[in-house]
């Protein structure tokens, strides 16, 4: 039997349990987590250094256990006075619309009216920011642009605080 470290919490466990003791991450995902870092280990080699500053700003529950900590950004793109911040880690899972038409599918919802904006810009920001916080971040204007890959409807432009890069960008 050999003893293994948990990736989500460092805390060690044998080689043969299914899970770890100390915060519960099922060993199939800590095998998944593993591959993970030693694709970046294999491309860090490779790449001299990592092209992306990383900055706390903001705090949101995350990990197994759900625990509020700081939120961890990429700085994507850096101007005089402001930047543009992406998310180092996944910090929910919401489906981009909720809204369902009459054949009972959410086919169509444009950016701009779909309930996962609503949410990024409302409990998401009073969640995760306070005051101070959300009067340092920035109100963008989002361009509508089509969709070439999926053909769908483009919507309106929008303007929010909190958004998802678009395909073109991600």
């Amino acid at each position: 039997m050999a003893l293994i470290v948990c990736p989500e919490c460092g805390g060690k466990l044998s080689s043969y349990a299914t899970m770890c003791p100390h915060c519960g991450m099922p060993k199939d995902l800590m095998e998944d987590v593993q591959d993970t870092e030693l694709k970046i280990k294999k491309q860090a080699e490779v790449k001299p250094h990592d092209p992306y500053e990383i900055t706390k700003f903001g705090r949101y529950p995350q990990g197994i256990n759900g625990e509020v900590a700081p939120i961890e950004w990429l700085v994507v793109e850096k101007q005089k006075d402001k930047a543009l911040l992406v998310s180092r880690f996944a910090l929910d899972s919401l489906p981009f619309s909720t809204a369902l038409f009459e054949d009972g599918c959410t086919a169509y919802v444009t950016w701009d009216r779909c309930s996962l904006r609503d949410w990024m810009n409302s409990e998401f920001l009073n969640t995760a920011f306070n005051k101070e916080e959300q009067e340092r971040i920035l109100l963008t204007t989002n361009k509508a642009v089509e969709n070439h890959e999926y053909y769908t409807p483009q919507g309106e432009d929008s303007e929010e605080k909190v958004f998802l890069r678009s395909l073109d960008e991600a």
